[in-house]
């Protein structure tokens, strides 16, 4: 029993050893918002009757190593429980990646049989083979100079689709927004889809009434083409923990927040 004793704590250690401890406790730690105040005891308060998205500085990320995330939150006392989200934002090349650049739709590799031109909101594609005698988009998106190995993930182009047509073998798409550029006949474009974000800590719940522990790791690349929560996605060189705060819209919450760490690991 004494051997097995010194083997936990010499474990125990190494890990502290191989372990770096962040605390992101002040506000230059993160980015700044409008409802957001540190108010002492590291206790941060966020407020307002509307959605708030806050977020950390961004790291640097190795899915070798383990990040393992954790934070105390509760309603404010007296005040109204918001529904929250925690978890993180993958970062690539300095931009945020949403769902929708790194899902790409199964067999809906097309390309332009007409030129897109800068613009226009209109986009004629060869059918793929996704589409049956129905249409049924599910609120997809068309990106463009896609690759059949997605190796373009994640891919920034996406823009959502309003409609389509079927013409015999074409397919007519209206977008909701304007060609920001011309694509010539023959770009290869795909269908890509919006989804849920990283909330690998807490995911549409009420804010709780006493101080509860949140944790969760990330570690690891999520594999092509799939946004998990645990796992940094497609092309993210940084990450950023993500906290989501009153998405219900009610009105007087006040969500704290407090001892918010990082603990990264071999």
């Amino acid at each position: 029993m004494k051997k097995f004793i010194l083997g936990v704590i010499a474990a125990a250690a190494v890990f502290s050893l191989n372990a770096e401890v962040i605390k992101l406790d002040k506000p230059e730690n993160w980015e700044k918002h409008g409802n957001v105040k540190f108010v002492g005891d590291n206790v941060i308060e966020i407020s307002g009757g509307i959605i708030t998205e806050w977020r950390s500085k961004p790291f640097a990320v190795d899915p070798a190593k383990k990040y393992v995330f954790s934070a105390e939150i509760r309603t404010k006392p007296g005040a109204v429980a918001g529904i929250c989200y925690l978890g993180n934002w993958s970062i690539a090349k300095d931009r945020l990646l949403l769902p929708e650049h790194v899902m790409a739709v199964a067999k809906s590799d097309s390309k332009l049989l007409e030129p897109a031109v800068a613009g226009s909101r209109t986009v004629v594609i060869a059918k793929p083979a996704c589409i049956g005698s129905k249409i049924t988009f599910r609120h997809w998106g068309l990106a463009f100079n896609s690759k059949s190995d997605m190796s373009d993930l994640p891919n920034f182009s996406y823009i959502p689709i309003v409609k389509g047509q079927i013409d015999g073998d074409k397919l007519i798409l209206t977008l909701r927004r304007n060609l920001p550029r011309n694509y010539a006949v023959d770009t290869p474009v795909r269908f890509q889809i919006p989804h849920m974000g990283m909330y690998g800590g807490l995911s549409g719940k009420p804010a709780p009434a006493e101080w509860k522990k949140i944790t969760w790791t990330v570690s690891g690349r999520a594999k092509i083409s799939t946004n998990h929560a645990l796992r940094w996605w497609q092309g993210a060189d940084k990450g950023a923990i993500r906290i989501i705060a009153n998405y219900n819209h009610q009105k007087n919450t006040v969500l704290q927040v407090r001892n918010v760490t990082m603990t990264i690991t071999d």
